[in-house]
């Protein structure tokens, strides 16, 4: 009956004076405990089965009670009130049901199949009746969405690497191999020029090779731009080696802004 009520009910809130409802819940229960101040050390998780909700541990201040409420339907409202009450000693309260002055807030319910927590609100002292003004309905682990798993993150590249990898997949055996050393060779007609190249395809070579590039751009203010212009046939005495544009002077002027960037 409680689970299809929760769905209907209009929540409301009633306001008292804390201290007087204090005192009044305590004299209510007292008017049904047992005066039992046994130590406590049951379940604090409260149960409800035939209409009646039964609460383990409840607060009252510094004192402890076990209680069972009847439930009443009046109209959309959902009342309850005391039909059992017993005073309890409990070491350890966390996670108990708690009277704060005004509600008694009851942290886990069972009913049926789904747990709730619930919050009955003082609306009558004498005789005492509760009024449930708010619920949610609690979600295990395994309901709660999940996250979806971040893809693993590929390792950092340093600059240092990517400058060397672009240099070896498009620069070295394309550019530098193909059509620099024609010229800018020791021996070559281009031999006295600022970028002199050496012959090969072994690592010390190709690290050789790129250095002209780097130490090129780190010894002239524009030495990239300077390159890219002579490469596409501006002020360079052997014409048109990359026509600006193309897959490889782009590819060049890729690489020369990368080790432009690592020099700033």
């Amino acid at each position: 009956m409680l689970s299809r009520c929760l769905d209907k009910t209009s929540l409301s809130t009633a306001t008292f004076l804390a201290a007087a409802l204090r005192f009044s819940f305590i004299l209510s229960v007292l008017q049904f405990s047992t005066w039992s101040t046994l130590s406590y050390s049951a379940t604090r998780e409260a149960s409800f089965e035939n209409n009646i909700l039964s609460i383990p541990v409840v607060t009252v201040g510094v004192e402890a009670y076990s209680l069972e409420l009847l439930l009443t339907q009046d109209g959309t409202n959902i009342d309850f009130s005391i039909v059992g009450a017993e005073k309890i000693q409990v070491a350890d309260t966390s996670g108990a049901s708690a009277f704060n002055g005004t509600a008694l807030l009851i942290p886990k319910v069972g009913i049926g199949s789904a747990s709730y927590t619930l919050t009955l609100s003082v609306v009558t002292v004498d005789p005492p009746k509760f009024r449930l003004t708010d619920y949610a309905e609690l979600k295990s682990v395994a309901e709660l969405p999940q996250s979806e798993p971040e893809p693993p993150k590929a390792p950092e590249v340093s600059l240092a690497e990517q400058i060397s990898t672009l240099y070896a997949e498009t620069i070295s055996s394309q550019i530098v191999m193909r059509r620099c050393v024609a010229c800018h060779v020791q021996g070559g007609i281009s031999q006295m020029s600022r970028l002199v190249f050496r012959r090969g395809t072994g690592s010390s070579v190709q690290s050789d090779n790129m250095a002209q590039f780097t130490d090129f751009v780190s010894t002239n203010s524009a030495g990239d731009q300077l390159i890219l212009s002579r490469v596409s046939g501006i002020g360079h005495g052997g014409g048109t080696v990359l026509p600006a544009g193309s897959a490889d002077y782009n590819a060049l002027a890729e690489f020369l802004a990368l080790v432009k960037s690592s020099q700033n």
